[in-house]
């Protein structure tokens, strides 16, 4: 696939307030997970790993690589942790925010710019000098996580969709709906 073919096969980024709703949505399945508990989101988010390991195989090749450690995931806006466990066997879990106290290194912020960070449309150096961004413990075990996600071009909405199919199918002529009708909203406020 040619260079110029690969740009215009690539979606166009969600409009604003399509990403504010996913971003909200996203908050939602947090707080699901943290109250379904580990007993049913623990084979939800073991799913939704498998996907982005087989979708990001060298990311995941990255992970594998480390020692074993787990780096705690804060957004401030948020009860919920997420724990990522590096190292040969990688595992994500969602946790309360005490739950996260054993991990090795802790990155905290906003969710949407821990979102926005992942996905790779903002800086992690300037969010982190700009101290929206915060790094605590083994400061190595975060830049190994950022690196080994760097130029992936993760779209997490349309990663969770592709680990449910056949939610993948909807997810773009969800978008363009959502995309439409806060235009339409925008125009009438």
């Amino acid at each position: 696939m040619s260079t110029a073919s690969a740009f215009a096969a690539a979606p166009p980024p969600p409009h604003p307030a399509v990403r504010r709703f996913e971003n909200n949505l996203g908050r939602v399945a947090l707080e699901a997970a943290l109250h379904l508990g580990p007993r049913v989101a623990g084979p939800v988010l073991a799913r939704l790993l498998a996907s982005l390991a087989n979708r990001h195989p060298r990311a995941f090749d990255a992970l594998r690589e480390q020692r074993a450690a787990t780096v705690a995931v804060l957004p401030d806006d948020h009860p919920a942790a997420l724990l990522m466990r590096l190292g040969p066997s990688p595992a994500l879990s969602v946790v309360d925010r005490r739950g996260a106290e054993a991990a090795e290194a802790t990155v905290s912020g906003p969710l949407e710019a821990l979102v926005d960070l992942l996905e790779g449309r903002i800086d992690g150096d300037a969010l982190f000098f700009s101290r929206i961004l915060r790094i605590s413990g083994d400061t190595a075990l975060v830049v190994a996580l950022r690196n080994a996600f760097d130029g992936e071009d993760l779209d997490l909405p349309a990663e969770a969709a592709a680990a449910f199919a056949p939610l993948d199918r909807g997810l773009p002529h969800l978008r363009r709906l959502g995309a439409k009708l806060f235009d339409i909203a925008a125009k009438r406020l």
